[in-house]
């Protein structure tokens, strides 16, 4: 496992659209290849999914998130990547889980839920102001045994 204790850590968070609305199995699919690999490169982060938006937090070593982060962007499977924040972190927000995942259908997080109808309706680039590194930081300080 790659170790960030030497190097600066990495923030990204950012939103993009699906191609095609996911069903619980192919959720599954991502979450369990983004955790090994996350696992492997130590990368630690959360992923919201709502009717076909996704919201994802992504730390770890700069190198490390760049080539992640540039894979991603490269992904067919998704469409109008929006990056909210990247920022250079002194420590981890997501330090627990390789790629905790917000189950939306189940315990909906209202603010997140506003913000992603705010993105639906491609106004969400305008957000620079934190606010959705603010709403997943307090959705996880009061739901953290909601994040899978």
């Amino acid at each position: 496992m790659v170790s960030c204790l030497m190097s600066q850590i990495r923030q990204i968070i950012y939103v993009s659209s699906s191609l095609a609305e996911l069903n619980t199995d192919a959720l599954n699919q991502i979450l369990s290849v983004a955790r090994s690999n996350n696992e492997k490169n130590d990368v630690t982060g959360v992923l919201l999914y709502h009717l076909g938006i996704f919201l994802q937090v992504l730390e770890g070593a700069e190198s490390t998130i760049d080539k992640l982060f540039s894979t991603i962007s490269a992904d067919k499977r998704h469409k109008r990547v929006i990056v909210l924040s990247d920022e250079l972190i002194e420590s981890r927000d997501f330090d627990n889980w390789r790629m905790g995942y917000i189950n939306v259908k189940d315990n909906p997080p209202k603010g997140l839920v506003d913000l992603l109808t705010f993105y639906s309706n491609e106004e969400l680039a305008l957000i620079k102001d934190g606010r959705a590194k603010s709403l997943l930081l307090s959705f996880k300080n009061t739901h953290s045994n909601s994040i899978l």
